[in-house]
């Protein structure tokens, strides 16, 4: 969503122009949304261990992990120019358990 495929794809194949970097395809059309809502995940997630601990093995892990996080991606809102990595990193969130 905050990517323009197009020149992904072009950047990938080859066939991009000399001058355009992988970089030049990031948009962030999307960014204050995906922001709010890592943050609204991450904010429920917390309260939610809190208040039930035993839902987790390790409960204050994943309260540590979760407020660092949080602080963590302040990075990508207040640096622009940072911003694109925030998906990448977002993705290692992804649980397949």
């Amino acid at each position: 969503m905050n990517w323009n495929w197009d020149k992904i794809f072009r950047h990938v194949s080859g066939v991009a122009k000399k001058k355009e970097k992988l970089l030049d395809s990031w948009t962030g059309e999307w960014f204050d949304t995906f922001l709010f809502a890592t943050t609204l995940y991450f904010l429920v997630d917390l309260i939610w261990i809190l208040i039930v601990p035993k839902c987790v093995k390790s409960p204050s892990t994943i309260v540590q992990h979760h407020i660092f996080t949080m602080l963590y991606i302040l990075i990508p809102y207040y640096h622009h120019d940072k911003r694109w990595a925030m998906g990448a990193c977002m993705s290692s969130e992804v649980s397949y358990a």
